[in-house]
């Protein structure tokens, strides 16, 4: 029998700029879980879909 964990769903929101994107993740209860900013380069962006899914299951990003 295999144990399977079943991961929380978070919602992520990013406030863009020229040159760095500030992000958040929320749960379904609208809780902050984190903030953190990223370059606005492909490493970046890499980092915070990394980040933002370090949460849980990521269900949608506005």
């Amino acid at each position: 029998m295999v144990d399977k964990v079943t991961k929380a769903a978070v919602v992520g929101g990013v406030d863009t700029h020229k040159d760095l994107h500030v992000a958040a993740v929320v749960d379904q209860n609208n809780k902050v879980l984190g903030t953190q900013y990223f370059s606005t380069t492909r490493q970046g962006y890499r980092q915070m879909l990394a980040w933002m899914t370090s949460f849980g299951t990521l269900k949608r990003i506005g």
